[in-house]
């Protein structure tokens, strides 16, 4: 909706080995590419794909990442990718982006397409309103990009897979199998940047960060953080839910 709304189209794969296939038959403009995907990576997709290329064409591909941490940037670039965005996705930064890869398109949009970004906006909450586990405004954003029944649907599917990720984190951290908790971290961090649920999001990253510190010490005590943070976060969002 994002991409729709600045004025371009999209076509949506699952892993990075359908992302080579499309490119294979049609030639993009440009390429949004997650970097943890199953199946094939972004990074590993992005190589194959310059591979492909030769001299002759070179696609802009913008890394997605919710990883945001020293060097990530550099790892992008070095696969062969052009730029880096860091989730939650905004859409003044994904226009950036555009305008500086796609320097030539043009599009039909609509008056309230051609506006800047910010001024379709709702004002910033008070200091008053809001909740203590969730940014508001990222809230108030996704409720402006697609409606409140959007919101709606993306509160429930956020509340699915946050579960099931920190179903993932427990039972990961009951086999003291650090690389799927570190996998199923990521996959929460990224969703909870999304969704504006800072708290859980942060408390991914640090998790993260302990498991590729290699220290391991304690982890019986992630399990209740994690879990009540989570049942927090999902309390709140229930609110909103009810509250139009």
């Amino acid at each position: 909706m994002l991409v729709e709304r600045l004025g371009h189209r999209a076509d949506m794969v699952a892993n990075g080995q359908e992302a080579i296939e499309a490119l294979s038959r049609i030639a993009y403009d440009a390429i949004l590419m997650d970097c943890h995907m199953p199946e094939l990576d972004g990074y590993e997709a992005t190589r194959a794909i310059r591979q492909a290329e030769g001299p002759t064409r070179h696609t802009p591909i913008i890394a997605m990442t919710a990883n945001a941490m020293t060097g990530d940037r550099e790892t992008c670039l070095a696969a062969g990718m052009d730029e880096y965005l860091s989730k939650p996705i905004r859409t003044e930064e994904l226009a950036r982006v555009f305008a500086k890869w796609l320097p030539q398109q043009t599009h039909e949009t609509s008056p309230q397409d051609k506006a800047p970004p910010s001024a379709v906006l709702p004002p910033p909450p008070s200091p008053s309103v809001g909740y203590s586990t969730l940014n508001a405004q990222t809230l108030r954003e996704l409720e402006d990009l697609g409606g409140r029944k959007f919101l709606q649907a993306l509160i429930q599917k956020f509340v699915e897979d946050a579960l099931q990720c920190v179903t993932l984190i427990e039972q990961a951290l009951d086999a003291h199998n650090i690389h799927q908790l570190q996998e199923a971290t990521h996959g929460l961090k990224g969703i909870a940047r999304n969704m504006g649920a800072d708290s859980l999001a942060q408390l991914a990253v640090n998790i993260e960060a302990i498991c590729q510190s290699g220290n391991t010490d304690g982890m019986t005590e992630w399990s209740p953080r994690i879990q009540t943070t989570f049942q927090q976060t999902r309390q709140e969002l229930e609110e909103v839910l009810r509250n139009p």
